[in-house]
């Protein structure tokens, strides 16, 4: 829902073209973009070869040359998108994001109301309070934040526009944009490598769109900040709130993975911001030994939102040699 990443290359059975009706004419320029949102919603089970099996030629009339080339295809693509939000009953709206290259969308939600959303605040700094927090709590609401006690929210939406993601069906944990003091970046969404949570261009200013644009766009994760997260109460009801086990954040990376394996999904927005004073500790001693016996082998075979021809480090993302 922030721009069509998966390009050119795709293989469909014909029986599902045949079912939606091919391409349409109507979206010419972005008809790729229209077809993969609409076969989606047949809820196909779709593979992802990692290996580099073509190459995209530039022509001085092509996009790849130049975004103004063809301003009708990405007029197209929003369009396309905006039908996808309408049809799947979504309150929201794509808009092209004005200071990134062209086809990358951000979605402007119809907020929440406040009064949805039981607010927990944890302590920063003091890891092994982390799960106490939640004791005195009965979730009531439909929806459950959980917030560092020093966060500062950088817009008056923030959190309900962040919840507005739960809204979208499967989908049980959202967190937003953690920036530091000086406006550089804390976290934009983590990715697991070598069983460990890594923060891809922290330290970097917010203006770095990073690799794909994902320290600006909204994407899947499989690991939401535990000091800035939003959880459905479905979700929390199902797997029986957080392991009694932990006693620090390492508690809500442990849900997250609990929530993913039984079908739900975590995305985290960048259009959402917080900002912090001073980074907030996660590893927590037994917490961290127990976290990776319980997923040892499942984090082994790497992040599923990853690609394993990456290499993560706090500077970014970059291809393995």
């Amino acid at each position: 829902l922030s721009g069509n990443y998966a390009f050119h290359l795709m293989a469909y059975r014909r029986e599902l073209l045949l079912e939606l009706g091919g391409l349409r004419p109507e979206f010419d320029g972005s008809q790729d973009y229209d077809l993969l949102l609409r076969a989606a919603e047949t809820h196909p089970v779709v593979r992802h070869i990692p290996a580099v099996l073509y190459h995209w030629r530039q022509h001085e009339t092509s996009v790849a040359h130049s975004d103004d080339a063809k301003s009708y295809a990405f007029e197209a693509g929003t369009r396309a998108l905006n039908q996808a939000l309408s049809r799947r009953g979504l309150a929201a709206e794509a808009l092209e994001i004005d200071d990134l290259w062209r086809g990358m969308h951000v979605i402007r939600w119809r907020p929440v109301r406040a009064a949805e959303i039981t607010v927990v605040q944890v302590q920063s700094g003091d890891t092994g309070s982390y799960r106490a927090a939640f004791e005195n709590h009965d979730l009531e609401t439909p929806y459950l934040a959980v917030l560092a006690s020093t966060l500062t929210e950088l817009a008056p939406d923030a959190l309900t526009g962040l919840c507005a993601w739960l809204t979208v069906p499967g989908v049980g944990l959202a967190s937003g944009k953690l920036l530091d003091s000086e406006g550089h970046i804390e976290y934009a969404g983590m990715v697991y490598q070598d069983g460990s949570p890594i923060i891809p261009y922290r330290g970097y200013p917010e203006s770095e769109a990073g690799y794909l644009a994902m320290t600006r766009i909204v994407h899947n994760i499989s690991a939401p900040h535990p000091y800035c997260v939003l959880i459905h109460r479905e979700l929390w009801r199902r797997l029986n709130g957080l392991d009694c086990r932990y006693t620090g954040p390492y508690a809500l990376l442990d849900f997250a993975l609990r929530a993913l394996d039984s079908g739900w999904r975590a995305v985290v927005d960048p259009q959402y911001r917080w900002r912090m004073p001073s980074s907030l500790p996660i590893a927590a001693g037994e917490d961290l030994s127990l976290f990776g016996r319980r997923w040892r082998k499942r984090l082994a075979e790497g992040d599923r939102y990853g690609n394993p021809n990456w290499r993560v480090t706090d500077s970014g993302v970059r291809l393995s040699e």
